[in-house]
């Protein structure tokens, strides 16, 4: 009956990051990946 770990959505920092702070064990690199990636993305958009 642990309801706390399925549900990490509570208090999302982004709302871009929520579907991955859905599975909170994995998605601690993966976000910082995601944000450097997007970070490089919107740097050559312009």
């Amino acid at each position: 009956m642990d309801g706390r770990k399925a549900r990490t959505r509570r208090k999302p920092t982004r709302p871009r990051e929520t579907m991955g702070r859905r599975q909170a064990g994995w998605d601690a690199p993966l976000l910082a990946n995601a944000r450097r990636y997007r970070l490089a993305l919107a740097a050559g958009m312009r």
